[in-house]
């Protein structure tokens, strides 16, 4: 599944409130990939996430086989991969062949847009509405809902 809307929109937010509510026996894997960029990187994120302590030389496909043995061999496994917009076209095939290879893994990916994997379902998030310029009433869902946030932290709530 990929979490897609422009940035700012909460994309990361609900991929965490998912992930976190995900039961054993399912593992999560968060790869944050902002700033990682080609084929390498996402190999590079993948290596540092799932093969701590190893060297992370060899090339890309090098580390994705390896990461790939890993995820193989492991239990049930989430992998969230964040900003997905970022590494679409390089890593998009690998995405797709370690997840045919790994019957066991999911993905839930965020982008700013659709990433076209195969079997990929897409939840667009749209932003909140917000009052029009002068409306100072608490209607517009935006108002509403910082509302309910300061007023949770505040102890205003009912």
């Amino acid at each position: 599944m990929t979490i897609v809307g422009p940035p700012g929109v909460g994309k990361t937010a609900l991929a965490r409130e998912l992930s976190a509510r995900l039961v054993k026996p399912l593992t999560v894997t968060w790869c944050h990939l902002g700033e990682a960029s080609e084929l390498e990187g996402f190999g590079a994120v993948l290596a540092r996430k799932l093969l701590p302590g190893d060297r992370l030389g060899g090339g890309a496909e090098a580390l994705l086989a390896r990461v790939g043995e890993v995820l193989f061999r492991g239990g049930p496994r989430v992998l969230v991969l964040d900003r997905m917009e970022h590494l679409a076209e390089a890593a998009g095939q690998s995405l797709t062949e370690l997840l045919a290879r790994c019957p066991n893994v999911s993905a839930l990916l965020t982008s700013r847009r659709a990433i076209d994997l195969p079997g990929e379902q897409a939840l667009t998030l749209a932003p909140l509405r917000t009052p029009a310029p002068g409306d100072h009433s608490e209607r517009a869902d935006a108002v509403a809902l910082y509302l309910q946030h300061v007023r949770r932290l505040r102890g205003w709530e009912p």
